[in-house]
């Protein structure tokens, strides 16, 4: 019985002492955290724009949680807008490998002038969302999600206009949820970069898939150019300098897919009625204007797509001679787009 007793109490104190060194190790790595944190909004010169409620650090999880995170959004000095995120939960090393997960995201915009929303009402909200970004050996790889996307309705004036309520709700859904998903790659030792997915899909009215792909790009450059842009006294020469190396990318490649989800028929519909005809020749009039354009070749593919025959259309372009964005303005003046450029319209 007693040595029941003494495993029993030799066990009570390893959890005491577990439970102590849990908490003491986690109120230090917060502490570590929250410097961290901060350090990073230094560097961003966001320490001033933005705020956080509280902190909490998991060494477990190795995750640093940030709760009731406001962003005042400022652009040369003047704040356009501002960004609520209830939680925020951020994992990896910043350096190398980070992930972040976000959840109920406001944006609220101040100036009234530009939009019509109530002051402290969002513009828009997002249920969740992620963002991740690897760095290794000069490639780098993101990643971001939105789910749930939703526009405030109150930004669009419809109460003495009819048409534009129509359009919004009845043609649109502008009501629906949108999501989106965006996946990128660059190289800077290659000097290349690839949007591998940008992919929105609006509930009810289209999913659009979008891909591109560049060589020749000065990475560090046009980030210069950004923080430049974004500083409160920018350099015109620097940007200059930076943005005129723009002309040396290669466009190699850009493909674009949208699947209708519902949108076409009801804009078909609308136009129709809009301009008093109805929808079969308003069909015919698009299938004669195609063919008086460079995408007659492409009128089956366009046709099946409006009538709804196919609900999805694919358009690729390529660079087949990889010309820079220079080289192809020049040959422009002279030539047309797609003799320049390789164009395909497929469903």
């Amino acid at each position: 019985m007693k040595k029941g007793l003494t495993i029993l109490v030799i066990f009570l104190v390893v959890v005491v002492l577990a439970f102590i060194g849990y908490n003491f190790a986690n109120t230090y790595a917060q502490k570590k955290a929250k410097a961290e944190v901060e350090k990073i909004l230094k560097k961003a010169h966001l320490d001033k724009d933005v705020t956080y409620q509280s902190l909490k650090a998991d060494i477990f999880s190795k995750s640093i949680e940030l709760d009731n995170v406001n962003w005042n959004i400022e652009k040369r000095g003047e704040q356009v807008g501002q960004l609520n995120i209830k939680k925020t939960v951020f994992s990896g090393n910043p350096k190398k490998d980070v992930k972040a997960k976000f959840f109920e995201v406001a944006l609220i915009n101040p100036n009234l002038e530009t939009l019509k929303t109530p002051k402290n009402e969002p513009v828009l909200t997002i249920e969740k969302g992620s963002f991740s970004l690897k760095r290794e050996d000069g490639e780098t790889e993101s990643s971001f999600s939105a789910k749930d996307i939703l526009i405030n309705k109150k930004i669009f004036d419809i109460k003495n206009d009819q048409q534009l309520k129509t359009v919004l709700f009845n043609v649109l859904n502008l009501d629906k949820p949108i999501e989106v998903k965006i996946k990128t790659y660059a190289n800077e030792n290659k000097n290349t970069f690839a949007i591998k997915q940008y992919k929105v899909e609006w509930e009810s009215n289209f999913e659009a898939n979008y891909a591109l792909k560049l060589k020749n790009i000065d990475l560090n450059g046009l980030r210069n150019a950004s923080k430049e842009l974004n500083s409160q006294n920018p350099n015109p020469l620097a940007i200059l300098n930076y943005l005129s190396k723009v002309y040396e990318i290669k466009p190699i490649k850009l493909k674009f897919e949208i699947e209708d989800k519902g949108l076409v028929e009801r804009l078909e519909d609308f136009i129709a009625k809009e301009n008093k005809t109805t929808k079969e020749d308003l069909l015919k009039q698009l299938a004669m204007y195609i063919k008086t354009t460079p995408f007659k070749d492409y009128l089956d593919p366009i046709m099946g797509f409006a009538k709804g025959e196919n609900n999805e259309l694919k358009i690729e372009i390529y660079n087949p001679e990889a010309l820079t964005v220079g080289d192809i303005i020049q040959r422009m003046q002279n030539e047309p787009i797609y003799s320049i450029l390789k164009i395909n319209i497929s469903n």
